[in-house]
């Protein structure tokens, strides 16, 4: 239970809404800020006094009073807003303040921060609405305001900066706004942008009592006068509030009025409630001032034979455990309290700051203990028996004995925490010692976050002198008290609460290294309990200084219905709870403690101490895992109740050997039988479950089922105890496997109990609706309502089922009918048959291609000996062979050919044999063939000269027929001259040899597939043999123009050079260039360089690149300075370029070098001389403009020297000479002499007009009125080459190729057959 206690602020405080309220900044003390009567706003503490950094108040030094204030969502900053307009933002943290005074002239009404802390909204009374936007300075910035003029501001929100989710272009609300226009009773609801620019968002018909805003959804919720509340959205995908017709009414909800509240006394009637930043503080605003609430524990405590309770802020119950009865006494005090203690003679009572001490029997005080600065001041105590436990400021332990005339010391000081825990924020609220004084307890509270509970338990041992922790985050739970057995010292129980998800994600994990993490084992066994515990629930554990801290169960508390939690004294939990005690000789009065018994001691009733003693040993033994010492420690024990209490408490810890010694000593069959039985099972929670039930632990049988998620187990124990809903829920979620039987097994309990309703909607469920209503309402005898039923199902069983029972009652019309929506065909086509109505069956037969209704109008039809129509119907059926045994038993050879072949092999061989009986050999031909029995269909066709059945069977032989059959069907296609398909039956034989004997001895056109099926495999063994194979092969391609093939097979023998000239006859340059790219030969280079210079290498720079790479990978020196000096001549006489041809000479000059060929030193010498006449043509022609008669006398020299003037290729051309020195005489105007050098060039044979410009020769031709000579041989000349390069084919090429590596010869360059 828990408590309130309140504080007044009194005297000439505001206490209006808005006028006060609490800080909300994380990991920082709450704050709560309170508007004086005066030009201040006080800040204090959640213990009500002032807090220290503000001095007491902020005060306006103009002197106005406040008018409203609002804590920042995430700082120290407070927004007060005054009543001169002015806003103003204090820094608590820095003590500095900043104002903004020149928006609002008159009081302010509203002010709230945004979400994120960024912008401000302010209202005043006069209808004007200000969003301010807040820097790191806490300097205000106005961003968007309106003004309503002669309107009331009645309420006001501001919108999240972080939930508008629109762009830059585009205007969103930033504030939404409600107006009231006096005397018209009114409230508009409207928007604002930063633009300042408002639109209407809904008119409110009424008064409006409050407007949220939720940003995630960017909504906005209106609570009216009438109890309703209207959700508005904007239907923008956007987030604009550019238009009002964008906003709607989402949804209306009315309230119907609040279930169940706490009350607080706090004086007179609130006007106003608001919580703390955690819901352990309250602050209420009422007509007699401002009170703050805090939440507290009640606080109770055992001693020496007392129970102390507190029963309100004020009030404790004092009740006597031991001795003779008697009622309770009550103590009522001035105090809030916030603790207290008893012993058998006195009670002490402190609000942390005076304490009461109320005498019950005389006392004095006796001694008084220091401590030294070094151990700290003392902070908690706590007695227990005779022995007292301080906790000091620094964390230390120590224990007195108060035995004897002066308290000695018994135990410490020691540390509580362990070195290295995380003690950030840490508040240490209450300590216990244990009966001995070898043991203390200790909770903790976090103020920092907002009061909530530490989830882990310090320990202090006195043994060790050290600290031990346990934490409960594992089991989301933290503890809130402690409490120790009165008499073992080991026991102890412990008030738990639920733990929040931030906390539990946040807490860091206890400090095994300090000696206080539990076991794994422990912490298996607190695993199960803490999922079924409740929001308040008692841990019972153990403690020692060797195991630690050991979880033993949980139990819940409220099942008890209790009130609080006041201690343990085994075996039984001492709870809060008002009973009637009556005692004999006595007057019954009324108590406020309840014994509940342990779970470990539950249906043992009252236990003497050896007893009690020696369960607390094996719950203890059992913990730690000392499984003889446990079995030994109950040996003597012979009750049957205290078995079965051990026997429970093994199977909450899932301890399935103690769980077999116990029921063996409770003599339980059932329970012995089960566990045996269970071995089988894989999972331990089930096997565990499966005993729980024989002991009548349904729950946690239950429970351990859902563990382990067997749910079938699950469904079983919940139909096994009647509870069918919980079955089927299971089963819908969870097992939807077994869905469906569990509707069946509550279909058959309905049943049994006459719920035919019920029952047959399960059976429906359960998908047997079909058979088993039928048979329920059969047994019943409720035909009537069995007719309806069927005649409503759409259940094809069902209709069936009630359609046969309608048609062994002869109502055939009733009987048709459900045949017919069920869709059994056969069955409504018997009872047409069966009434003679022939038409209607045939139609029926048409329309449903229905096989089994055909085949039974077919029997019909060949009982009547109607045989076109059973035949008709047989084929529809699908039964070729009863139809192929109808036409032969009537002679019908045609259908009879024609439903064989549709039929099984024997079917076909029977009719093949009918068939030559009756002399169509073809038809037999075909049918042996498909039936199987190729070789007689064989004899068939060869005898009768079928080739068209023969060309059938030689597609259906392989190689695994019979090979004389397959010899016998080549001969034939050799013997009718089809070549082609004998070498493919060959090859499919298994005899490529003769197939390529028969290809090239007939030519037959050979293939890719063929070309490989032909080739033989590649062994060690073969390789020569295969290599013979492949040069024929290759041959034959070439021979018939599929050079690609003849390269591959070139290839693939070995023969790359053939290879290559295959490829070079095909022409494809591409190809020819990556073969010898991967070939590596230098013979396939040079014979690819040599077939790439007979294609126009100048127009493709790709061409004369690979023709340079393969010269020099093929190391052919002399034939690449062969290459160049072709270039060069080239670019004498197709362009005159003399530069260029000395270029390529040169490279001629220096590859010729490189080369190893034997006359190499000539071809050098005759290459320098051309270059040197070169040299001095190209000198004479740049000597011309300067020095004219050398360049004539050099001209001369090399006429001269040219003495064959009809050399194909001379080095440097006569006509060339004679052209240069034509046309210097037309540039110098002497167009006689030049008449006279172009007479010589046509004495020595040469055609002036092949060397000459047609410039030059017009103007020879005007200066001199004189016609050049024609050109004609000079033109036959140029055509002639033209005409060899048109008229030279593939052959050619290659001929040429193979002229220029004489060193290689073609062997077999002729197609041969062998």
């Amino acid at each position: 239970m828990e408590v309130f206690h309140t504080q007044t602020f009194n005297g000439s405080g505001q206490h209006e809404p808005g006028l006060w309220g609490w800080s909300k900044a994380p990991q920082v003390q709450p704050l709560l800020a309170v508007a004086s009567g005066g030009n201040a706003v006080g800040v204090y503490t959640a213990q009500g006094t002032p807090w220290a950094p503000a001095k007491g108040a902020v005060k306006n030094i103009r002197g106005t009073q406040a008018a409203c204030i609002a804590w920042h969502p995430s700082k120290l900053l407070l927004a007060i807003a005054w009543q001169d307009g002015a806003v103003s933002v204090w820094d608590a943290a820095q003590r500095h303040m900043e104002e903004d005074s020149k928006m609002h002239r008159h009081p302010i009404s509203h002010l709230q921060w945004d979400a994120a802390g960024t912008c401000l909204l302010t209202a005043d009374t006069q209808g004007k609405v200000v969003v301010w936007e807040v820097d790191w300075h806490q300097q205000l910035q106005p961003k968007g305001s309106v003004a309503e003029k002669g309107c009331t501001i009645t309420h006001a929100v501001i919108a999240s900066r972080l939930a508008t989710g629109v762009n830059s272009q585009q205007s969103a609300a930033i504030a939404y706004y409600a107006i009231s226009t006096p005397g018209s009773g009114t409230v508009t609801i409207k928007w604002l942008d930063e633009q300042g620019h408002s639109g209407i968002v809904q008119d409110i018909g009424e008064g409006l009592l409050a407007l949220l805003h939720y940003s995630e959804r960017q909504q906005l919720v209106a609570v009216t006068g009438s109890g309703s509340a209207m959700v508005l959205g904007s239907n923008s995908s956007t987030g604009s509030a550019a238009a009002a017709a964008e906003w709607a009414v989402l949804m209306r909800v009315k309230f119907a009025g609040v279930s169940g509240s706490a009350k607080l006394q706090v004086g007179k009637l609130p006007s106003t409630l608001c919580w703390g930043p955690s819901a352990q503080l309250l602050a209420a605003s009422c007509g007699d001032g401002l009170h703050l609430c805090t939440r507290a524990l009640l606080h109770h405590k055992l001693c020496e034979g007392f129970a102390v309770m507190q029963e309100s802020a004020g009030r404790v119950l004092l009740e006597q455990l031991e001795g003779p009865p008697r009622p309770p006494g009550r103590i009522s005090t001035s105090l809030q309290l916030a603790g207290l203690d008893v012993t058998a003679n006195a009670l002490l009572l402190h609000d942390g700051r005076q304490a009461h001490v109320y005498r019950i029997s005389e006392s004095v005080v006796k001694q008084t203990l220091m401590f030294d600065e070094a151990q700290g001041q003392p902070l908690l105590l706590d007695t227990n028996n005779e022995y007292l436990a301080v906790l000091t400021s620094t964390a230390q332990v120590r224990v007195f004995r108060l035995a004897g005339r002066e308290a000695k010391p018994h135990a410490g000081p020691g540390p509580l925490l362990a070195a290295g825990c995380a003690t950030d924020g840490l508040q240490l609220d209450a300590i216990r010692v244990n009966c001995n004084g070898t043991m203390v307890c200790a909770v903790g509270s976090q103020p920092g976050s907002g009061g909530c509970q530490d989830p882990r338990l310090f320990a202090y041992s006195a043994e060790t002198n050290g600290p031990l922790i346990f934490d409960f985050t594992k089991d989301w739970r933290a503890p809130r008290a402690v409490s120790w057995d009165l008499r073992d010292p080991r026991l102890l129980a412990v008030q738990t609460c639920q733990l929040s998800n931030t906390q539990s994600s946040s807490q860091t994990s206890s400090d095994e290294s300090s000696g206080g993490s539990h076991d794994p084992g422990a912490g298996q066994q607190a695993a199960a309990p803490a999922n079924g515990c409740s929001a308040a629930s008692i841990a019972v554990m153990f403690a020692t200084a060797d195991a630690g801290l050991l979880l033993q169960e949980y139990q819940d508390v409220q099942q008890a219905g209790s009130h609080g939690f006041l201690g343990v004294s085994a075996p039984h939990l001492l709870l809060h709870k008002k009973s009637l005690v009556s005692a004999p000789g006595a007057p019954s009065y009324s108590s406020n403690v309840t014994r509940v018994p342990l779970l470990g001691f539950s249906g043992l009733g009252s236990v003497d101490d050896a007893t009690r003693a020696a369960l607390l040993d094996f719950n203890y033994l059992l913990a730690v895992g000392r499984l003889e010492e446990a079995f030994r420690a109950v040996a003597a024990l012979r009750s049957p109740a205290v078995w079965r209490s051990m026997a429970h408490m093994a199977i909450k810890n899932k301890r399935l050997d103690v769980a077999e010694h116990c029921l063996g000593n409770m003599e339980h069959v059932r329970g012995a039988r089960a566990l045996r039985e269970s071995a089988a099972v894989p999972q331990l929670d089930a096997r565990v479950g499966l005993v729980a039930v024989q002991l009548g632990l349904a729950n946690d049988a239950a429970r351990l089922f859902s563990a382990c998620e067997r749910w079938d187990l699950l469904e079983q124990l919940h139909m096994a105890a009647g509870r069918w809903e919980a079955a089927l829920d299971v089963a819908a979620k969870q097992d939807r496997i077994h869905l469906q039987s569990v509707h069946h097994a509550y279909a058959r309990h309905l049943e049994a109990i006459g719920d035919l309703k019920g029952a047959m909607q399960h059976y429906m469920e359960s998908g047997t609706a079909a058979s088993e209503v039928p048979r329920m309402l059969w047994q019943l005898g409720e035909l009537p309502e069995l007719e309806q039923l069927v005649l409503q199902s759409c259940e094809p069983g069902l209709l069936t089922w009630w359609a046969r029972f309608c048609e062994s009652k002869g109502r055939f019309e009733q009987a048709l009918g459900c045949y017919q929506r069920a869709g059994n065909q056969l069955a409504a086509l018997r009872i047409h048959c069966a009434t003679g109505n022939w038409q209607a069956a045939e139609e029926l037969m048409a329309a449903s291609q229905d096989p089994a209704a055909a085949f039974h109008l077919a029997r019909l039809y060949e009982a009547q000996g109607k045989v076109p129509e059973a035949l008709r119907c047989y084929s529809t059926s699908k039964r070729y062979s009863h139809g192929a045994r109808l036409a032969k038993r009537y002679g019908m050879d045609q259908e009879l050919l024609s439903l064989a072949l549709k039929s099984p092999p024997g079917v076909m061989l029977e009719a093949a044999d009918h068939l030559l009986a009756a002399g169509n050999a073809e038809a037999a031909a075909l049918l042996y063939q498909k039936g199987g029995k190729l070789g007689k269909a064989l004899e068939m066709a060869l005898g009768c000269g079928l080739y068209g059945a023969l060309d059938s069977i030689a597609e259906a032989l392989d190689k695994d027929q019979d090979p004389m059959l397959m010899a016998r069907c080549a001969e034939a296609f050799v013997s009718a001259g089809h070549h082609a398909k004998a070498v493919s039956l060959l090859v499919r034989a298994g005899e490529p040899a003769r197939a390529l004997e028969l290809l090239l001895q007939h030519e037959v056109p050979l293939s890719e597939e063929l070309a490989e099926a032909l080739t033989p495999e590649k062994t060690p063994d073969n390789a020569d043999t295969r290599s013979s194979v492949l040069m024929r092969i290759a041959q034959a391609a070439k021979h018939q123009g599929l050079y690609h093939l003849a390269c591959k097979k070139y290839t693939q023998a070995g023969d790359r050079l053939k290879a290559m000239k295959a490829l070079i006859k095909s022409g494809d340059t591409d190809k020819i260039v990556f073969f010898a790219g991967v070939s590596r030969q230098n013979e396939v280079y040079i014979m690819a360089a040599n077939y790439l210079q007979s294609l126009d290498w100048r127009a493709n720079p790709e061409l004369l690149k690979h023709i340079l790479g393969f010269y020099t990978k093929a190391r052919a020196a002399d034939r690449l300075a062969g290459f160049y000096s072709g270039c060069a001549q080239l670019e004498i006489d197709d362009f005159k370029e003399y530069g260029k041809a000395l270029q390529a000479l040169q490279e001629a000059a220096k590859h010729l070098a490189k080369s190893r060929v034997t006359d190499s030193e000539a071809q050098m010498a005759a290459l320098d001389a051309r270059m040197q006449r070169i040299q001095r043509f190209c000198a004479a022609r740049d000597m011309l403009p300067s020095d004219p008669a050398g360049a004539v006398t050099i001209c001369q020299q090399l006429l001269q020297e040219l003495p064959d003037q009809q050399d194909p290729a001379p080095d440097v051309r006569a006509g060339d000479i004679y052209a240069l020195l034509v046309d210097w005489c037309c540039q110098q105007g002497n167009m006689p002499q030049a008449l006279q050098l172009i007479q010589q060039m046509a004495d020595n044979g040469l055609q002036p007009q092949a060397f000459l410009s047609q410039a030059t020769a017009a103007q020879v031709q005007q200066a001199t009125g004189m016609q050049l000579p024609t050109f004609q041989q000079q033109q036959q000349q140029q055509q002639q080459p033209a005409a060899r390069a048109a008229a030279a084919t593939e052959d050619d090429i290659a001929d040429e190729v193979g002229e220029q590596l004489p060193f290689i010869q073609d062997q077999d360059d002729e197609y041969a057959g062998g």
